[in-house]
């Protein structure tokens, strides 16, 4: 966690540390059925997977893995929609259409591929990991600097639109029709922060400000759409 702190410009105090532990120790209850959800076109729910997988070792579980499974749209009748982020998913929608049903035993396969592929990522120890054609790989700390400074601009904006903007550009601006949940927010925040420490975009305010704003440099040769890098 120390690590994360690093990356990511933030403190985890105590009271996250004791509730990320409780977490897993919930999450590896062995008084309690085991059953896994995700969609791995969400990075954070397919890496998570993939650590509690680690972490319960030979123990039996349940999977329900949604990846390819489509939802009908409660925004839009008629249109069905891939599920990008199960922890996105409407409650109702789960009773509807009773998506425990689809709860399966991996097969030994497909347990050894997650597993491989995990302790691959966990030797190479890079800071981000991200979805590409080719599968979960892993990425460095500045893989979204390109796509932030993109959608800056030469005017003033608060870099949450910035950052705003990444995060649903990432459903459209993507290898996928549907898109990818990339990352959360806290790493494109850092991101913004270390481009403007590098001088890369200039700040207006306090960083860890809700009014902070941000705008490429007067003098950027990119303007937009392009780092300079």
């Amino acid at each position: 966690m120390d690590v994360v702190e690093d990356l990511l410009e933030i403190e985890i105090d105590q009271d996250d540390r004791t509730s990320i532990e409780i977490f897993w120790q919930k999450a590896l209850n062995p008084t309690h059925p085991r059953i896994v959800w995700l969609s791995q076109w969400s990075t954070m729910e397919y890496c998570g997977f993939l650590e509690w997988l680690r972490r319960n070792g030979d123990a039996a579980f349940n999977l329900v893995n949604l990846t390819d499974h489509s939802l009908p749209d409660p925004r839009t009748p008629g249109i069905t929609s891939p599920v990008q982020c199960v922890s996105l998913v409407r409650g109702e929608l789960f009773a509807k259409y009773a998506l425990w049903d689809r709860a399966i035993t991996p097969d030994r396969q497909s347990l050894s591929n997650w597993a491989s592929l995990w302790e691959q990522l966990r030797t190479e120890n890079a800071p981000l990991r991200v979805m590409t054609p080719e599968g979960l790989v892993s990425a460095q700390i500045d893989y979204f600097d390109k796509q932030l400074l993109k959608h800056a601009t030469n005017d003033w904006a608060f870099d949450r639109s910035l950052v705003g903007q990444v995060l649903g550009d990432m459903m459209v601006e993507s290898f996928r029709e549907r898109g990818v949940f990339q990352c959360g927010d806290l790493v494109l925040f850092a991101r913004v922060h270390a481009l403007v420490e590098r001088g890369a975009l200039e700040g207006l305010g306090d960083p860890y400000a809700r009014d902070f704003k941000v705008r490429l440099p007067v003098l950027h040769p990119a303007m937009r759409g392009e780092s300079g890098q």
